[in-house]
């Protein structure tokens, strides 16, 4: 099979930038049309900002931020007023807030942990790269030994999987630094694998190890906003605006209070008394559709808030120029496009070591095969996560992502308004229902079934023991 190699470089002008379906030579990279069996894109890091931080040199989008950031002071200073007029205190969100991110210093522990052991992949490493260069006349012995250090990184990634998922149980993790911590283990072993996956090629074929791959470079890799391992990136030149760097932090802070709030006054106040008395299937499918609006701004705050805010932070701490983090995928017609630009840091990865690897090697030539399996992974993932925050499994991310995204992403309009308005009201609903249904879990834990953590418990759903009426 012969490959071409097309090289993704995204332009950052606006023209470029927008979604033109009926002007091919305006698309993207990630739009453009290729055989399926020649398909293969090489991400080259580039110094370039990010896309929200082009728009905001804008005076009118702005101007439309500021508006959004006037309108949201204004529901926090009327909840306060409420809170304090008519309940004689004050505290929503805020108790919330404490609430989700309770036993801190816990959580700083386990991350200490983690990352320690995968700082020891770089050096265990190199001890399978030495060796084996010693048993290249013994094949028998050299795949002993691919084997067995095979079998220790799935043991260490196993390890650090479950020793987050006992780490937050055991100290009774917050929702919030629940999922940080299925995030962290998450990122790090996607780091961990990308240095193997990038490295071990040049090792197999007896290639010298460039001077570039020492520890410091793999400490800052760890750190660095990105999933692919490079031996350099592009980097800023110049001191640190820590000017900046303060802005986005506290940005990410308003950003949490306000998702405490919206979170607090909609699907808390609405579903608490979940297994106290019954709810009618009609009144759960209206807090489904009434509170749509408000899944989506909460969607939309935690990709500002990860995305562009944190991971901006990080770029300008570490000198990091290249931050395309993400994509105009606002602007999406399609469920397949809005995959591909939402989060591009987990989309490189995923591209790079599961879709192009099945592609490539595992199943070669087929496309649809290498699809499922990258958003089945990628499902998968979000749920550990999503499990690890919440105390209990549900598949909702597998459903969602997997099965109706999956179904989502063949479907196209021909009309560009049509949809983009379907796409961004099926997320709304999307969102909307996932928030819904884990409450409704959650409640029915607490209020209802009241039984102590078992592995059995841990996956099996509850909230159809509640009383819900037809």
């Amino acid at each position: 099979m012969i490959l071409r190699v097309n090289v993704w470089k995204e332009n950052q002008n606006s023209e470029e930038m927008s979604l033109q379906d009926d002007q091919p030579k305006n698309h993207t990279m990630d739009e453009r049309k290729f055989p399926e069996d020649e398909e293969v894109r090489v991400k080259v890091f580039q110094s370039r900002e990010s896309v929200l931080t082009e728009l905001f040199r804008n005076k009118h989008i702005l101007a439309i931020y500021r508006m959004f950031v006037a309108l949201i002071v204004g529901t926090c200073i009327n909840t306060l007023l409420h809170d304090y007029f008519y309940n004689e205190q004050i505290g929503t969100g805020y108790r919330l807030i404490i609430k989700v991110f309770r036993n801190f210093h816990a959580f700083v522990i386990a991350w200490i942990f983690a990352f320690s052991i995968t700082l020891c992949v770089y050096p265990a490493f190199q001890v399978w790269g030495a060796v084996r260069l010693h048993l290249l006349s013994k094949s028998n012995h050299l795949l002993l030994w691919d084997k067995l250090w095979m079998v220790i990184y799935l043991l260490y990634a196993t390890t650090i999987l479950y020793c987050s998922v006992w780490a937050t149980f055991r100290y009774d993790f917050g929702y919030a630094l629940g999922g940080a911590t299925g995030c962290e283990t998450t990122r790090l072993i996607m780091k961990s694998y990308a240095f193997i996956r990038t490295c071990a090629p040049d090792i197999v074929k007896h290639v010298k190890v460039k001077s570039s791959r020492n520890f410091s470079h793999y400490v800052y890799f760890l750190f660095a906003p990105t999933l692919l391992y490079r031996d350099s990136y592009p980097r800023s030149k110049g001191s640190i605006r820590w000017h900046l760097v303060i802005n986005y932090f506290i940005e990410l802070i308003a950003a949490i209070v306000l998702c405490s709030f919206v979170y607090q006054t909609t699907y808390i106040s609405q579903l608490e008394d979940f297994g106290l008395r019954p709810y009618r299937l009609a009144d759960i499918g209206m807090i489904v559709l009434r509170n749509a609006p408000y899944a989506m701004l909460t969607s939309l705050l935690l990709f500002y808030l990860l995305l562009h805010l944190w991971s901006n932070a990080f770029a300008e701490m570490l000198h990091f120029s290249d931050r395309l983090f993400y994509q105009d995928w606002w602007t999406s017609t399609s469920f397949e496009r809005y995959y591909r630009t939402w989060n591009g840091i987990v989309y490189d990865w995923l591209y790079k070591y599961i879709y192009r690897d099945f592609y490539e090697v595992v199943l070669p030539g087929n496309k649809t095969a290498a699809k499922i399996v990258v958003i089945f992974i990628s499902a998968l993932f979000h749920d550990y996560i999503s499990a690890n925050a919440i105390g209990f499994f549900l598949p909702t991310f597998v459903i969602q992502f997997f099965v109706l995204g999956s179904i989502m992403a063949q479907v196209k309009f021909s009309n560009r308004t049509v949809g983009n308005v379907v796409l961004w009201y099926s997320l709304a609903v999307g969102a909307s229902c996932m928030y819904t249904i884990n409450g409704l879990e959650y409640y029915c834990r607490l209020n209802y079934v009241k039984e102590n953590l078992t592995v059995y418990n841990f996956f099996v759903p509850t909230l159809f023991q509640c009383d819900i009426t037809f």
